[in-house]
């Protein structure tokens, strides 16, 4: 098991094909927008920089749906190469750099409108955090956003032992990472019983649990990188400031309600802070905070409540998820907590009408406005709900330029998505060039849009007989266990008839499929 010298972290493993909506331009400058800081306007011209890309499927899903250029960065050849084959072969266009940051960085001569990192900040060497700054500080537009997840305290500081115990056992067991981690964690759990500090520290209980449902290659890159540094985000503003950012607002928009996370009286003294740095400190202390998905700024400027008023109402939005799939509650650090009736039924069925097609801010308010006469609000009130419906996942800023040509490279991209289905789940988004993002659809319900580009026909039975005569091909099973050939196909057409019904027109009014 190596890591690379260069850089502190584990590079004989690739990563997972995770898809973050929180990273990518739209959804930053949305959420920037409900927190009321101006952001870059989006546009054919725009550059987007994701360092440390992994297997880059965030980065090919907004390449294909949105006109605004990327570029990515990631010194691991095989995920490059994956990346460039998948793009070839869908008529993406990216660019992309295999590269260390230190190469990058003295080869680079454009400037970008927003940077992402992803699962790199906390796993890095202090001299390559170092380079970070200096590309940020060089490549940054001056009112350019910055995209930045990290581990952090207090909530990680118990795990920072066993992080240690995990890679250095692994390495004593194992040049091969998968072999190494397996073995370290046997070792840790045999130990966790005779642990004193394992008993003093409950919520490691909690963490290793945790650990099974992770994918193993996941665990991988968080555990058994040479480098694994979380901090706080009193440290983290210090570093950054040195590139000119400022802290505007979490990426998550959930973050936006307070009322969630912290009781009356842990607001009232945070709010006895100066807002900043201090605050934000005390409020990961309150909250036992582990992990922060944060937007930084250069230059951050606040919207006056008419800029943002009218920002607002322009907005078009889309729905993410049908109606029978959206559960209108929100979890939060107190509990669930249920999105307020009427209104947020009324809101749902308003971008549902009309078969999903976008609508605006401006629109929906009227319309709720006009279910509830007796209680109008002004589209700063709405605020909370449009974070609420945000952080479940439900609706995205809709594309301000959709095209022909958008639309068919989403879909040629989603075609060879799709192709991994015959193998497993590992990739569970497709690109929507209404929305600009990735949209979820399960293995199945992309093995279901496969059988409807061959059978060219909406129809449940065609489909579930399609894919039964090719069951070949699938190295993972999908049917439902200890059922014969009949009720199989029975299973089959039902799953398939479940996803027309209720998935399959929305997928369509997104773009995801013709």
């Amino acid at each position: 098991m190596q890591t690379d010298p260069n850089q502190g972290y584990l590079a004989t493993s690739e990563y997972i094909y995770a898809y973050f909506r929180q990273q990518h331009p739209a959804s930053l400058r949305w959420v920037q927008l409900l927190a009321g800081f101006k952001t870059p306007s989006a546009s054919a011209d725009a550059l987007h920089c994701e360092l440390g890309f992994g297997q880059g499927l965030g980065l090919a899903i907004t390449a294909a749906a949105t006109s605004e250029r990327q570029v990515g960065v990631d010194f691991m050849p095989e995920q490059v190469d994956n990346l460039t084959q998948l793009l070839k072969a869908s008529g993406v266009s990216a660019e992309l750099a295999c590269a260390d940051f230190a190469q990058f960085l003295a080869t680079n001569q454009q400037t970008f409108q927003t940077i992402s990192l992803h699962g790199v900040w906390s796993w890095v060497a202090p001299e390559i955090r170092q380079q970070i700054l200096t590309i940020i500080e060089r490549f940054l537009s001056d009112d350019g956003m910055v995209y930045l997840s990290h581990n952090t305290l207090p909530g990680c500081a118990p795990i920072l032992p066993m992080q240690r115990l995990i890679h250095h056992t692994a390495q004593s067991f194992s040049d091969h990472s998968d072999d190494g981690l397996q073995a370290a964690l046997a070792v840790l759990q045999s130990a966790m019983p005779l642990s004193r500090y394992v008993e003093s520290e409950p919520s490691l209980l909690d963490w290793w649990q945790s650990l099974a449902q992770e994918n193993p290659r996941y665990l991988s890159h968080e555990y058994l990188g040479h480098a694994w540094h979380p901090m706080s985000f009193h440290d983290t503003a210090d570093w950054l400031a040195q590139a000119g950012l400022s802290f505007t607002c979490s990426a998550d928009a959930i973050e936006l309600l307070t009322d969630c996370h912290f009781t009356a009286e842990q607001q009232a003294w945070l709010n006895g802070l100066p807002e900043g740095r201090l605050r934000e400190s005390y409020a990961d202390v309150l909250r036992n905070q582990t992990f922060r998905r944060d937007i930084w700024q250069k230059h951050p400027q606040r919207l006056t409540p008419e800029e943002q008023t009218q920002a607002l109402l322009s907005t078009q939005l889309v729905l993410l998820h049908p109606l029978s799939a959206i559960m209108p509650q929100i979890q939060g650090d107190l509990g669930s907590f249920d999105l307020p009736q009427p209104i947020t039924e009324q809101c749902l069925q308003w971008l549902a009408s009309n078969d999903y097609a976008a609508k605006s801010v401006a629109s929906l308010l009227a319309q709720i406005n006009q279910l509830n006469p007796q209680q109008s609000m002004t589209v700063l009130e709405l605020i909370p709900l449009l974070a609420a419906l945000t952080a479940i996942g439900a609706i995205h800023p809709a594309n301000a330029q959709i095209t022909e040509e958008l639309t068919q490279r989403s879909q040629r991209l989603n075609w060879q998505l799709m192709q991994h289905a015959w193998q497993d789940h590992r990739i569970a988004y497709l690109a929507s060039p209404v929305a600009g993002c990735g949209v979820q659809v399960s293995r199945l319900q992309q093995l279901g849009l496969l059988a409807y580009e061959a059978t060219q026909a909406v129809d449940a039975n065609s489909w579930a007989q399609w894919l039964w005569q090719r069951k070949d091909r699938l190295i993972s099973n999908v049917f439902s266990k200890d059922l014969g050939e009949p009720e199989q196909l029975t299973w089959l057409a039902s799953q398939f008839a479940y996803f027309i019904e209720h998935r399959f027109k929305l997928l369509q009014a997104l773009g995801v499929t013709h």
